[in-house]
């Protein structure tokens, strides 16, 4: 059997309220692919419901960060085009086939992105970095959704797992100085949750997010809004790498150990 020209990949960490529902998406499209799960560092019933719904599960016991769970998944996909979607995502209509046939070899980027969340300060946020990305503004990631010709994302070394903001611009600027194409694709959406702007508030969320930009290009001032407001994060875990080393906000460092596979060990990324 012919291996799938698309492979999904999902991270997830205490998502089992979600998972279900990005999964479903995938299913729902008119391309078959392969879902992996890379679950990491749940406490609950994450990895039985991407199970459930039939998922190919990859699970650790200790908490990787979306980098590099979606790094151990990339190592045991089989497609030719990676998708990286978000636990709290989900495919539009023809989404996968809408990519297939718009993007070649050495391609990587996005879709159109829309909100979970219908406030009109949600539909306004997104129409604004979707015209950013149609008029070539800006290259980025919306809808919690990048995909990556397979190829391309291992000549790369695929993502810098050390970070946990930032690691999309990082990857992104890593690929097209390699010679990747980047495809910003408005005629199919992925839609994303707005549970953390609602969570901690739309404008606070929206600044915390900006210093991060900012903190990622140098800007010191970004770098203290940043470490001033870290709780923000689910957790001080989660600030990893150059930038916790950058904040000031270094934790000790942890090697994830595998807790249990359903598949063979994967090969590492050359």
């Amino acid at each position: 059997m012919s291996s799938p020209h698309f492979s999904v990949i999902i991270p997830a960490a205490n998502e089992e309220h979600f998972v279900h529902r990005a999964i479903r998406s995938v299913r729902a499209q008119e391309v078959p692919a392969e879902i992996i799960v890379a679950v990491n560092g749940s406490r609950d019933k994450t990895a039985d419901e991407a199970r459930a719904e039939g998922a190919r599960v990859v699970e650790f016991s200790e908490l990787l960060g979306a980098s590099r769970a979606r790094n151990e998944g990339a190592r045991i996909a089989t497609g030719e085009m990676l998708v990286f979607l978000d636990a709290d995502s989900t495919l539009g209509p023809r989404t996968l086939a809408t990519t297939e046939r718009r993007v070649g070899a050495w391609s990587f980027g996005t879709v159109r992105g829309r909100p979970d969340n219908k406030k009109i300060r949600y539909k306004l946020f997104f129409l604004w970095k979707n015209t950013l990305h149609r008029f070539g503004l800006f290259h980025g990631v919306l809808g919690g959704l990048l995909f990556f010709d397979a190829a391309l994302f291992r000549e790369i070394g695929g993502f810098d797992d050390s970070l946990k903001v930032n690691e999309f611009a990082d990857i992104i600027a890593r690929a097209r100085h390699a010679g990747g194409r980047y495809r910003y694709i408005r005629s199919c959406t992925a839609e994303t949750s707005m549970r953390r702007f609602e969570r901690q508030g739309f404008v606070r969320s929206l600044l915390f997010w900006t210093a991060v930009w900012l903190a990622g290009r140098g800007s010191k001032l970004g770098a203290r809004y940043v470490s001033s407001h870290d709780e923000l994060f689910d957790s001080m875990y989660e600030i990893t790498g150059d930038m916790a080393r950058s904040l000031g906000l270094r934790g000790e460092e942890s090697t994830p150990a595998l807790a249990r596979e359903e598949t063979p060990e994967p090969a590492r990324l050359p």
